[in-house]
């Protein structure tokens, strides 16, 4: 059975939480994907991804050219015997397939990520609500108090580094429009 088979889908759930143990399950499944892969090839190197780069860039052009100069070309057949041309269609097939594949994963891949900016915001509501209540209730409750003056102390920080970083990027940018065109 599928990891996935057993879980509540979204539109099931309706209103209910996600939980960490939701998607622990997901990751899980996420996991077993290459193994669902037909035929899968996981780099082991660096150095392995580029030497496939100069023949895997070929131009989609010059590749049909090829199947079909294969294909109506008996003596260029007989000089590449090792290839068969229908091979050369159903290898294209499949390369199309696995790239409508990696499109898709890098959506979901995107989607995931702005999904955890979303709830990284609402955490961020969630944090300022916290400091400015304590900050009010400090006045009166001595453990607040303590409280709020160590998440102050951490927004001061925050704010002094993000100064610098907008002033370097101000003085990057005004260096890059003095530069001669």
């Amino acid at each position: 059975m599928c990891v996935m088979d057993a879980s509540i889908t979204q539109r099931e759930r309706g209103a209910m939480a996600t939980t960490r143990e939701d998607l622990d399950r997901v990751l899980e499944y996420i996991r077993a994907i290459p193994d669902m892969i037909p035929d899968i090839e996981i780099p082991r190197t660096r150095r392995d991804r580029e030497k496939l780069v100069r023949k895997a860039t070929l131009p989609p052009e010059l590749q049909h050219a090829a199947l079909v100069a294969i294909e109506d070309a008996d003596t260029l057949l007989v000089m590449v015997q090792h290839h068969n041309p229908s091979k050369g269609r159903e290898i294209l097939g499949v390369v199309t397939a696995y790239d409508a594949l990696a499109d898709r994963l890098e959506q979901l891949a995107r989607s995931v990520r702005h999904t955890a900016d979303v709830r990284r915001a609402e955490l961020g509501d969630l944090v300022l609500d916290i400091y400015h209540a304590a900050k009010r209730m400090g006045l009166t409750d001595p453990k607040v108090a303590y409280h709020a003056d160590i998440m102050r102390k951490i927004m001061q920080k925050q704010r002094r580094r993000s100064a610098k970083r907008k002033a370097a990027a101000l003085k990057a940018l005004a260096e890059k429009a003095q530069e001669p065109a």
